[in-house]
C-alpha cells in the first residue's frame, strides 16, 4: 500500500505537465518545428513514466501473487497440523482406553501372582540348604516389588517363572560350590558338592568331610566317621575339583540308599555342567 503514493504522484505530474504544455508552447515558441519538438518530449516523457507506472503496478501484482501463495501454504500447513492433532488425541484416547482395562487385568492378576509366590516359597523352603538364604530373599524381593508396585503382577509371574526354571535346573544339575555351614565343629566356610537336589557333601580346608542328613522337615550336617566314607567323599572332591563331572563315583551308602528310593542313580552321577 506505500508504493500507492508514488504511482498518484506520477499521474498527478503527468496531468499537470498535460494541462501547463499550452501555455509553455504559447510563450516559448508559436513556430511548428518548436512546438513539434516539445510535443515529441512530452510524449516521450509520458510514455515513459507510464512504464514506470505499468512496471510498478507489475511489481505489486507479482508481490500480491507472492503473498497468496504463501497464505495459502500456511493455510494447508494448519489443516495439516489441525490432522495430526486430531489423530494424536484419537490415539491417546485408544491408549488411555488400553491402559485402563490393562490396569484392571493386573488387579485381578496381583492376588494370584502372590499366592502362587507364598506356595512356592514354602516349597523351596523345604528343599536342601543349598544357597537356601538368597533364594529365599530373590522370592521375597519379588514380593516387596509386588507390593511396592514397582513391577507388574505380569511381570512378577514371569519373573516368578523363571525362578521355578532355576529350581528345576539345581534338581539336573551337579556342581561344586562354597558356602557357610553349620557343622558338628561349628559354622565354616566349606567347599560342598550338591547332586542334584538330593544330597549334599561338604569338605572343610582341614580335611574334615561330611554329608547333609535330613532328619524330619530338617536338615544337618554330620560329620563322616567311617575311613571308607571319607575316602569316597574326598575322592569325589578331587574328581570335581578336577572338573571331572561325568563317571562312576563310589559315594556313602547312606547317599546311597536315597537314589535306590527312586530319587537318583545309585552308581553313576552325570552333571549337566
Amino acid at each position: 500500500m506505500n508504493r500507492s503514493v508514488p504511482i498518484t504522484l506520477l499521474v498527478a505530474a503527468v496531468s499537470a505537465s498535460a494541462l501547463a504544455a499550452p501555455q509553455l508552447f504559447a510563450k516559448k515558441s508559436s513556430k511548428p518545428t518548436d512546438l513539434a519538438r516539445e510535443l515529441a518530449a512530452l510524449r516521450s516523457q509520458v510514455e515513459s513514466i507510464s512504464n514506470r507506472i505499468q512496471a510498478e503496478q507489475e511489481t505489486r501484482r507479482s508481490q500480491v501473487r507472492s503473498l497468496t501463495a504463501q497464505q495459502t501454504e500456511v493455510d494447508m500447513e494448519l489443516r495439516r497440523e489441525k490432522l495430526k492433532v486430531t489423530q494424536l488425541r484419537d490415539k491417546l484416547a485408544k491408549e488411555k482406553a488400553r491402559l485402563a482395562k490393562a490396569s484392571k487385568a493386573q488387579a485381578a492378576l496381583g492376588p494370584a501372582v502372590n499366592k502362587a509366590i507364598a506356595t512356592f516359597k514354602t516349597a523351596v523352603a523345604q528343599t536342601m540348604p543349598y544357597r537356601l538364604d538368597e533364594r529365599l530373599a530373590s522370592l521375597d524381593e519379588l514380593t516387596g516389588k509386588l507390593k511396592a508396585k514397582t513391577t507388574t503382577p505380569a511381570k512378577a509371574f514371569t519373573r516368578l517363572w523363571e525362578m521355578i526354571e532355576d529350581e528345576l535346573r539345581l534338581g539336573r544339575e551337579s556342581a561344586l560350590d562354597r558356602q557357610v555351614i553349620q557343622t558338628p565343629d561349628g559354622e565354616v566356610l566349606a567347599d560342598v558338592i550338591k547332586i542334584g537336589m538330593v544330597g549334599m557333601l561338604y569338605q572343610t580346608s582341614e580335611d574334615s568331610v561330611g554329608r547333609l542328613v535330613r532328619k524330619g522337615d530338617t536338615y544337618t550336617w554330620e560329620k563322616a566317621t567311617d575311613e571308607v566314607e571319607v575316602q569316597q567323599i574326598a575322592g569325589l572332591f578331587d574328581a570335581f575339583r578336577k572338573k571331572i563331572r561325568v563317571g562312576y563315583f563310589s559315594l556313602p551308602a547312606a547317599l546311597v540308599a536315597r537314589f535306590a528310593d527312586g530319587k537318583g542313580d545309585a552308581t553313576k552321577k552325570e552333571s549337566d555342567q
